[in-house]
């Protein structure tokens, strides 16, 4: 299996969304006013950055949300003659968004088995106020009668943990740094748990013999999946960076050409590729760079020469991309690299050392600290 590289994103907007569904039909007419109450109730308790539209069974043309206590009724009226339809309403809405749908009314949809087993009726709750709104074989969820609060937790669900994975994948840069990498028998993921927000925009090899998915978990238990939306290049979280002082850019041109250095730390000579400095009894030491101090345990530092100044920044990932099938991971305090193995399908350790100046292109190389 051969590799790809390219940008997609997760996105999670339609995860937020309620789509309201309301039966203004004949056969509702006896309950309007409870399929209108219901309705501006459970309006009222979804959070607020909730995305909301409101439709009319067997009409395609939305209505803004925010007129319905007022002009509710006169909707009402406008629809009653409209067959019970969900298809009007089905085919305006994007599958891929995710969003909840919400049914309120009285008396049979007719063309529920026609999206019968799609993922639209899968996520579709009917709510009803008097007859129920499917025949005796259920095919999708429906409540009689209840209290806004039990719709409510019905229809927001939200995300709790995403993992995008898939045949060859390795993501070599992500714009959200609450999303982590995980590496198991070949197998990598990116994945992020509790997180404030999931969206993600990322730079990633793929197998071309697949494609990489999403796996989302919501709050209730559900599961829901699917692509990537392709996406354009967009750069990483901010991260820091600077400029080393001219003592240390010294130490750093004599040692990314293989000549030894006189040490900051400790004013004496060490070779090209020490970058620390061990006095007697020291374990660990300190870095050879004290401006770099700050960032000790970070992963990788990106350093340049611009301009004859030694420019540095602060890798916000912990895969650093080598080449076309090549890539170092923080793992713990070490760096490992990864080769990919068209054979097998998977990324393995290739045993190699990641020196410590890693060329990356001309004037650029790699630090690991």
């Amino acid at each position: 299996m051969r590799l790809c590289e390219r940008w997609a994103a997760f996105s999670a907007a339609g995860f937020g969304k309620v789509v309201l569904v309301l039966d203004a039909s004949e056969s509702a007419g006896p309950h309007r006013g409870g399929v209108l109450a219901l309705a501006a109730a459970v309006l009222s308790e979804l959070p607020a950055g909730i995305e909301r539209v409101l439709y009319f069974l067997g009409n395609p043309a939305p209505r803004p949300v925010a007129e319905l206590p007022a002009r509710g009724a006169q909707w009402m009226t406008e629809n009653q003659r409209r067959a019970s339809l969900i298809t009007p309403v089905f085919e305006r809405l994007d599958p891929a968004e995710q969003a909840s749908v919400l049914v309120i009314g009285s008396g049979r949809i007719f063309d529920l088995e026609d999206w019968r087993g799609t993922p639209l009726l899968e996520r579709t709750v009917l709510v009803s106020v008097g007859e129920p709104l499917q025949c005796a074989e259920a095919l999708a969820e429906e409540m009689t009668s209840p209290a806004p609060a039990d719709v409510v937790r019905r229809v927001w669900d939200p995300v709790t943990r995403v993992e995008i994975s898939g045949p060859g994948f390795m993501p070599s840069l992500w714009d959200n740094p609450g999303y982590k990498l995980v590496t198991s028998s070949g197998r990598v993921a990116l994945l992020g748990e509790r997180l404030e927000g999931y969206p993600v925009r990322l730079r990633f090899f793929e197998g071309e013999t697949g494609r990489v998915q999403f796996a989302a978990r919501h709050a209730s238990g559900r599961q829901s999946g699917g692509e990537l939306a392709p996406a354009e290049a967009a750069a990483a979280a901010p991260a820091a960076s600077g400029c080393l002082p001219p003592e240390e850019a010294a130490v750093f041109q004599a040692a990314v050409v293989g000549k030894p250095f006189r040490c900051p730390c400790c004013g004496g000579q060490h070779p090209a590729e020490q970058l620390r400095c061990l006095p007697p009894g020291s374990i660990l030491g300190e870095l050879v760079y004290p401006s770099l101090q700050p960032h000790e345990g970070s992963g990788f530092l990106l350093l340049s020469i611009r301009e004859g100044r030694v420019w540095f920044e602060a890798h916000a990932c912990a895969v650093l991309r080598l080449g076309a099938a090549r890539v170092a991971l923080k793992q713990a305090a070490r760096a490992e690299l990864y080769r990919f193995d068209e054979r097998s399908g998977a990324w393995q350790p290739s045993g190699e050392r990641l020196g410590s100046y890693h060329p990356l292109s001309p004037g650029a190389w790699a630090v690991f600290v």
